[in-house]
């Protein structure tokens, strides 16, 4: 914007300076301003073009890499097609007050044209210059909750040739108006390009407000052209042909939600420097070891589902809430006075059905877990349940169904009497009024075994 004003200001300067002396004295700044904007539009360059112009550019959202004075410049060669692509102001109606905000309105000329821009704006927002439009729920970038008219229909837009994305596509699928830090413009932050054939999506380096986007079920086989989209906070990348992820050097630091499931992903590198990322959906691919997580130290959730894992382990002391990490072929875990997943103090949800667990010492020490799957696994010692889980209190539900624990004489009873605020067990509601007669009949059969309870208990009244 800065730069708009320095070129207004030299053509003014230059028009003015074949005004007679005497008529400048004369005549008051009012004045003085009209006559340059009728001598611009008589010379065939018109300042309402110039501005209207990088209206129609802005609100689309495109960033161009060319000076704004070669942009305006191809108005001589195109003749009037540049300025016919407007907002739609009839040429010969508007006024330089059209395109002056209100509060510069009551400025004189020369502050008028004085008037400078930041100049504090810096590829990330301090505290003080965030958008004030980051939801932690993506459901809140729905179109409902940002009613706009679409800029073109994509039935309009050509066909796209050789899977490159083009600025009409990107044109037609922009949408969820809102304003930028700083200088307040309307801008367009949610693109939605899923099932689009793309191949390369070069082309969104000059949208750099893009706020949300969904690229999902494309042919893209890379996304470093993600590294000049600075306020990126959710991303899809769903059902590509992807094999690394976020593989770019320049992270977002407003990055908090990322889907890359149903890639070809081996190997999770190093991305720490996402230390945002509150929510990584790496379910569907080919990982065979968990690793390169261990300082997103804001992830709550983390979704490693149906891949190749054989041990479960670098998630120590996370601060997740939902971890699950089902249809793996997990048979180890790491576990010390340092590791291991008694080391996520917040871990409430955990699933580990269709695995190979043999011990459940993985659990000890999991104190705040609240819901618990490991169907079909290998869990077989009713012991290892009332010992190395007996600090779970808080659990509330706990699948185990298809081990072969559960086919051991007395297995609901111990598991009642383990959790007292049990509401599902395998699947099941429990029935309150059996959950109280076989929680005092499990006391009553341990005070007649003697001092020691039942697998390690003390009898209590």
């Amino acid at each position: 914007m800065s730069r708009i004003s320095v070129n207004i200001k030299t053509m003014v300067s230059k028009e003015t300076s074949t005004v007679p002396e005497k008529q400048e004295e004369t005549k008051d700044s009012e004045e003085s301003l009209l006559n340059v904007a009728l001598r611009l539009s008589s010379n065939g360059l018109r300042l309402g073009s110039l501005l209207r112009t990088w209206t129609e550019v802005s609100r689309i959202n495109y960033m161009s890499s060319q000076p704004l004075d070669v942009i305006t410049s191809s108005a001589h060669v195109e003749g009037d097609n540049i300025r016919r692509r407007t907002i739609g102001i009839p040429m010969n109606v508007y006024s330089i007050h059209s395109f002056v905000p209100k509060e510069l309105r009551n400025k004189s000329e020369e502050d008028l044209f004085a008037e400078q821009f930041p100049v504090n704006v810096t590829p990330l927002m301090n505290e003080d210059q965030l958008w004030g439009c980051f939801y932690i729920v993506p459901e809140i970038y729905a179109d409902m909750y940002s009613p706009t008219i679409r800029i073109r229909k994509i039935e309009d837009v050509p066909e796209l040739t050789g899977g490159i994305l083009s600025r009409d596509m990107v044109t037609a699928c922009l949408s969820y108006l809102k304003r930028t830090p700083i200088l307040g413009d309307f801008v367009y932050i949610k693109l939605d390009l899923s099932s689009k054939h793309l191949i390369n999506i070069d082309v969104l380096q000059h949208y750099k407000y893009i706020v949300y986007l969904d690229i999902s079920s494309n042919l893209l086989t890379e996304l470093s052209v993600l590294k000049y989209l600075l306020y990126l906070q959710y991303l899809s990348v769903a059902f590509n042909r992807l094999n690394t992820v976020l593989e770019y050097d320049t992270p977002q630091w407003f990055l908090t939600e990322v889907h890359y499931k149903f890639n070809s992903v081996k190997k999770i590198r190093d991305i720490s420097m996402f230390w945002s990322i509150t929510i990584l959906d790496l379910s569907h691919n080919n990982i065979k070891n968990i690793s390169g997580l261990g300082n997103l130290r804001y992830l709550r959730r983390l979704d490693l589902s149906f891949n190749h894992i054989q041990r479960l382990e670098n998630l120590n002391h996370l601060r997740l809430l939902w971890l699950d990490v089902s249809y793996n072929n997990i048979s180890s875990f790491e576990i010390s006075a340092t590791t291991g997943l008694w080391t996520l103090l917040y871990l409430e949800y955990l699933n580990l059905n269709e695995n190979n667990l043999t011990s459940m010492k993985i659990f000890s020490g999991c104190t705040r877990l609240r819901e618990l799957h490991a169907r079909n696994n290998r869990l077989s010692m009713l012991l290892e349940l009332a010992v190395y889980m007996r600090q779970m209190r808080r659990l509330i539900v706990i699948d185990l169904r298809a081990n072969p624990v559960c086919s051991i004489p007395g297995y609901k009873e111990v598991v009642i009497n383990t959790f007292p605020l049990l509401l599902s067990l395998d699947a099941q509601e429990l029935d309150p009024i059996e959950q109280e007669r076989l929680d005092r009949g499990s006391k009553v059969k341990c005070r007649s075994m003697g001092a020691r309870g039942c697998f390690g208990y003390v009898a209590t009244d």
